[in-house]
């Protein structure tokens, strides 16, 4: 039997030629609360990076121990080193804002997390929203999630972008540092298209849709299995890329 031949780089979607991958690092995982201290913007071409943009933040708030559990930005490193927010939050609605316009995907590891915690950020130190309308997401941990459903059961991995990357043997340079984080998203989802034909295939649109209606799918699941536990009034959101500030919020 012949084996397969390797998938390369001309096999790739097209759209894969131009992305562009956002991370951030946090005080914490409220979306509503936390805040960002670290950001980054990489723009990826053929042969690497375009555009690139970082920045460390001094949030104004308290970063908790966990947070610097896990990022290792500490208060004393964020007040000496970090610009003010409103800048540096405004830079990366802007660079989304703009790639958006030139038709470009947008790369976002567990998307549903940081694009909504960008727009709060935005409407904290500026009155307005992220303007996300038309905008095409790219996520691997809901790529991953939609075609390898029983690895959590079976195998015991994870969905964090450390477990992903070490599943699909992608390259790692540095965990929880935000351009480092980027270009792993990048390598993990290059990876992820690899060994899914069916997502190569698709067109940017089409992948859209399909995650749209993954992470539904994977939110009714859930929600059922929970509820076959001990929490009977479960209720879990499929919102994705991004989720609408509550109605009350100031």
């Amino acid at each position: 039997m012949t084996a397969p031949r390797p998938v390369t780089a001309e096999d790739m979607p097209a759209w894969l030629s131009r992305i562009a991958v956002v991370d951030t690092e946090t005080t914490g995982t409220d979306v509503e609360n936390d805040r960002i201290v670290q950001g980054a913007w990489v723009e990826l071409g053929p042969k690497g990076p375009v555009n690139t943009y970082t920045c460390l933040i001094n949030p104004g708030v308290e970063i908790p121990q966990g947070a610097i559990d896990v990022h290792g930005i500490t208060n004393e490193r964020a007040r000496a080193e970090g610009v003010a927010p409103a800048g540096a939050v405004l830079q990366l609605a802007e660079n989304i804002e703009g790639f958006r316009d030139q038709g470009g995907a947008i790369v976002a590891f567990n998307a549903v997390f940081d694009l909504p915690l960008i727009d709060r950020e935005l409407r904290r130190h500026h009155g307005r929203g992220l303007e996300l309308t038309g905008v095409r997401v790219v996520d691997p941990m809901v790529l991953d999630r939609a075609c390898d459903i029983h690895r959590n059961h079976v195998k015991g991995g994870k969905r964090r972008l450390g477990e992903l990357a070490r599943h699909y043997d992608a390259k790692q340079d540095g965990a929880h540092d935000a351009l480092a984080d980027c270009m792993t998203t990048a390598r993990v989802l290059w990876r992820i298209l690899q060994r899914y034909r069916h997502l190569r295939e698709m067109t940017l649109d089409q992948l859209v849709a399909f995650q749209t209606q993954a992470a539904i799918a994977w939110a009714i699941n859930t929600e059922q299995y929970l509820r076959r536990g001990d929490r009977p009034d479960a209720v879990v959101d499929g919102s994705w890329p991004y989720f609408p500030p509550p109605k009350d919020a100031a």
